[in-house]
């Protein structure tokens, strides 16, 4: 096993920081489209009671 270079271990700190900000998007997308989906079905249960 080597030792990361310094330019190899700035590419890896970078990829890695590019990561967790997909991660961070990603769950915030998901996090919209279930609360989305909730509200959605809230609002068909409350239009159901009214017709």
């Amino acid at each position: 096993m080597r030792l990361l270079t310094p330019a190899e271990l700035d590419a890896l700190r970078d990829e890695m920081q590019r990561d967790g900000e997909w991660a961070r998007e990603e769950l915030a997308r998901r996090r919209a489209a279930r609360i989305a989906t909730v509200q959605a079905a809230l609002e068909d249960d409350d239009n159901a009671d009214t017709c």
